[in-house]
C-alpha cells in the first residue's frame, strides 16, 4: 500500500511539475511586417477538423517569419465553422488570406473502397493542388504537424522550372518495393513545392489516377508514394534543413545524427507530438508559436489531458524494473 501511495505523491509531483513549467510566460513574439512587393507565397494545407488547431500553429510559425504576403489554402473534409472562425484570428496576429476549399472525394471514387480502404481522403488531398489557385505557377505544400522557424519566402523561391516538385529525401527504407532507379532518392511529403504549371500542361492528375491504379497493393503512403513514382528523376531535392524531423533516426544515406542548428523547418513527423508528450524534441518552439493561436486553451488542455497518463506510464515501468 505504501509503494501504491509513494507512486501516487510521485505522479502528482511530475504532473505539477509540469505544469508549473507549462503556464510560464512564453516570450511574445513579433511578426514581421508584409512587404507587399514582394512575391504571395502560396501555402496548402491538408487537414480534417481535429488537426485545424495544429495547423494554426505551422500557420503562426510563417507567418512570424516572412515578410512575404501569403495565402493560404485550407484543403479540408469538413472543416467546422468554429475552426475557420478561429482561424481567421490568426489574421490579428499579422495580415494574410485564407481559403477554404472543402475537398471532393468523388473524384477518386476508387480509393475508398474494398482493398483501398487505407487510401484517405485527407492524405489524396494533394494530388488535387494543381485544380486550385490557378494564378499561381508554384505552390508549397505542407503537413499540418510542422512549424517554419526560417522565411518560407526564401524557400518558395526555389527554381524548379524545369521540374515538378521540390522536397526532402527521406529515410525510409521500403522505397524499393516502389522499383524506382537506383539513383533516386525516396521524397518526404512533408515540405514539398508543386510546379503547378507543369502539372496542369501535362495533366499530371491522370498520371496519378493511373499509378494509384496499378500500385494500390504496394503503396503504404499513398499520396507520397505515388509522388515517388511519377516524378523520378524530375524532382529537386531540397536540403535536410527543410524538413528535419524530431523523433526519428537520421536518414539511412546520412553519416552523422541530426542537429537542429541549422533547421529551417521542424517537423514532428513520427507518433510523438509536442502536444502529446512532455519529452518530445523542440517542443518549446511548438508552445511558443501555439501561445500567439485562438487555440493556445484548447492545446493546453490536450497536453495536460495526455500528461497524467504519460506519467503513470513512465512510473510504472520504472517501478517495475526495480521491483
Amino acid at each position: 500500500m505504501k509503494k501504491i501511495y509513494a507512486l501516487l505523491l510521485i505522479i502528482t509531483a511530475l504532473t505539477l511539475v509540469w505544469c508549473v513549467y507549462f503556464f510560464m510566460p512564453v516570450r511574445r513574439i513579433i511578426p514581421k511586417p508584409v512587404d507587399t512587393s514582394k512575391e504571395t507565397v502560396p501555402v496548402f494545407f491538408p487537414i480534417d477538423n481535429n488537426y485545424a488547431k495544429f495547423m494554426a500553429v505551422s500557420m503562426a510559425s510563417i507567418l512570424a517569419n516572412t515578410n512575404n504576403p501569403v495565402h493560404f489554402y485550407v484543403m479540408h473534409s469538413g472543416l467546422s465553422d468554429e475552426n475557420k472562425a478561429k482561424l481567421e484570428q490568426l489574421k490579428k496576429f499579422r495580415d494574410c488570406e485564407i481559403d477554404y476549399i472543402e475537398f471532393d472525394d468523388k473524384k477518386i471514387p476508387f480509393a475508398y473502397h474494398g482493398h483501398a480502404k487505407h487510401i484517405s481522403k485527407e492524405t489524396m488531398m494533394r494530388l488535387y493542388a494543381a485544380d486550385y489557385a490557378p494564378q499561381f505557377d508554384k505552390v508549397i505544400y505542407l503537413d499540418a504537424d510542422l512549424i517554419f522557424v526560417s522565411d518560407i519566402g526564401t524557400l518558395y523561391r526555389t527554381d524548379i522550372d524545369e521540374y515538378y516538385m521540390a522536397a526532402v529525401p527521406d529515410r525510409i527504407l521500403y522505397f524499393g518495393l516502389l522499383k524506382l532507379p537506383a539513383q533516386v532518392l525516396y521524397a518526404n511529403a512533408g515540405v514539398m513545392i508543386f510546379n503547378t504549371k507543369k502539372w496542369r500542361q501535362d495533366n499530371i492528375i491522370e498520371t496519378f489516377i493511373k499509378l494509384l491504379r496499378e500500385h494500390f497493393t504496394e503503396v503504404l503512403y499513398p499520396d507520397q508514394d505515388v509522388l515517388n513514382i511519377a516524378f523520378a528523376g524530375k524532382t529537386v531535392y531540397l536540403p535536410q534543413s527543410y524538413n528535419t524531423t524530431v523523433n526519428f533516426p537520421y536518414p539511412f544515406y546520412q553519416e552523422e545524427d541530426p542537429t537542429y542548428d541549422d533547421a529551417k523547418v521542424i517537423h514532428w513527423a513520427g507518433p510523438e507530438k509536442p502536444w502529446k508528450y512532455p519529452n518530445v524534441k523542440k517542443q518549446e518552439l511548438f508552445w511558443r508559436y501555439a501561445a500567439v493561436t485562438p487555440f493556445y486553451a484548447e492545446l493546453r488542455r490536450t497536453y495536460l489531458f495526455n500528461l497524467l497518463p504519460f506519467c503513470y506510464d513512465l512510473l510504472v515501468k520504472k517501478f517495475s524494473n526495480k521491483y
